[in-house]
């Protein structure tokens, strides 16, 4: 063999052995996040269960606990009825004296009401949780946040859009073991429990389990149905989307 060749060998045996240790790397480090992840909501779930669930506790380690109310989104034009202005229809059968000058008074029109789609908030040490969310098949049971965000997400599932008041919540979630990472195992009908910061208790059931493109948030948000949980795919191409339907 030339020494072309053998240095040739060489450079493939080390790149070879950097792939693999790459690899490697990259396994530990992913298993390494998915126990950190774990670790983490199952701190703030307790904190949280303790919280709601027996209000006249005070969790240990929680800096700051609060509820209130969030503020309500802005309503869009689509969202609010415009009731128009109710006039007098004239009776035929009167006659108007023209002497008459006082004006009939008239019933105010009512503001429309718009439907209140915020949730109430618990906030931890900075943080805002809107709900208490349990999967009993998979054995798992979540703190969910108000909002997401890039951090918040690497700790526990959040809110995407929506609201438990107005049947059309979304959460999302990343695919950590301990996340969302095993929706893909539901089956139709298998149940899904909510509570929110009040302690009300809302039952779900899944419905279907469906796969949407990546860039497809029309079809993510409307789907028409109660409640969404979804997380990637395996790479991130696309979303594992559970739709459900609450319970009566």
């Amino acid at each position: 063999m030339s020494a072309r060749w053998k240095r040739i060998s060489i450079v493939c045996g080390v790149i070879g052995l950097c792939c693999i240790l790459a690899a490697g790397g990259f396994a530990i480090y992913n298993l390494y996040d998915d126990t950190r992840a774990a670790n983490d909501l199952k701190a703030e779930t307790v904190m949280l269960e303790e919280l709601v669930l027996t209000p006249q506790r005070t969790p240990e380690g929680v800096s700051e606990v609060r509820a209130e109310h969030a503020t309500p989104k802005p309503q869009t034009s689509e969202s609010i009825v415009i009731v128009p202005e109710r006039t007098e229809a004239p009776n035929a059968q009167t006659t108007i004296e023209p002497e008459q000058t006082a004006v009939p008074e008239q019933t105010p029109t009512p503001e429309p009401t718009a439907i209140p789609e915020a949730m109430p908030v618990v906030t931890m040490d900075g943080s805002e949780f809107v709900a208490i969310l349990s999967i009993p098949t998979l054995d798992l049971e979540f703190a969910v946040r108000n909002e997401w965000s890039k951090p918040g997400a690497k700790k526990s599932p959040c809110r995407y859009v929506g609201s438990v008041y107005t049947n059309d919540l979304i959460i999302c979630a990343h695919n950590y073991t301990s996340h969302f990472g095993r929706l893909n195992e539901l089956k139709q009908g298998d149940p899904i429990i909510l509570v929110d910061m009040n302690g009300q208790v809302y039952t779900y059931h899944v419905v279907m389990i469906d796969e949407i493109g990546k860039y497809d948030i029309e079809g993510m948000v409307s789907s028409g149905y109660d409640l969404s949980l979804f997380t990637c795919t395996i790479g991130g191409k696309a979303r594992v989307t559970v739709r459900c339907t609450r319970d009566t």
